[in-house]
């Protein structure tokens, strides 16, 4: 391989890598509570019906955890204003 194709193939490794979420904050969303619930959530309309549950009972649940996570939002924001 070239020199001039080693450097290309250098500089372009090192874009992707730079394009690249960092770790640390993959591990922090990945950690989120307000996440996990909208992933619940998400399952539960799926799948509800199929777990034998009334779509009345996936609809109070599914609201529970808007709630909740609207409210952790609010948390949040307050929490972010104080610094």
């Amino acid at each position: 391989m070239k020199l001039l194709d080693q450097i290309k193939l250098a500089l372009l490794a090192k874009r992707i890598l730079k394009a690249l979420p960092d770790i640390e904050v993959m591990k922090e969303k990945l950690a989120s509570r307000k996440l996990w619930a909208a992933v619940a959530g998400a399952a539960l309309v799926t799948f509800g019906n199929q777990m034998g549950l009334a779509p009345d009972m996936v609809s109070t649940i599914v609201n529970l955890v808007m709630v909740y996570i609207g409210g952790q939002a609010v948390v949040d924001a307050a929490a972010a204003v104080k610094k």
